[in-house]
């Protein structure tokens, strides 16, 4: 009887050792991960050259502002383009059309014919 209840009492110790470890593993390793991610960043690692889960991760953990901050940090300068239009005629035909005469369709046929128009839907009641 005694020995049962030592075995019982160790195998319920180990169950709670074993559920103590699984508990903190992810969580070590979520912390680490958004630590890598965030010393390779400090280290001058792109955003871009990132995979997605990372970055939401990151993104997690700092914020959209943060996050909107590091990517102009690391995005450099904005430089305005310069675009001047072309100043001769493009060289384009026009696609031909044929000239037809509009085609005139008649109302259509037993629609309404014989019906009378009776009171809208008025679900608030506001006619009166």
């Amino acid at each position: 009887m005694e020995q049962r209840s030592q075995e019982k009492t160790r195998q319920t110790e180990q169950t709670r050792e074993t559920e103590r470890q699984t508990s903190r593993i992810p969580e070590r390793e979520r912390l680490s991960g958004a630590g890598y991610v965030i010393r390779a960043v400090v280290e001058g690692a792109s955003l871009l050259d990132m995979p997605p889960a990372r970055l939401e991760e990151l993104a997690g953990w700092l914020g959209n502002q943060n996050m909107a901050a590091l990517l102009e940090a690391q995005g450099g300068a904005v430089v305005e383009a310069r675009f001047v239009l072309p100043e001769a005629a493009p060289e384009t035909a026009p696609f031909p059309v044929p000239e037809t005469e509009p085609l005139m369709t008649g109302p259509p046929q037993d629609v309404t014919t014989g019906e009378t128009a009776g009171r809208a839907f008025d679900p608030a009641a506001l006619s009166f």
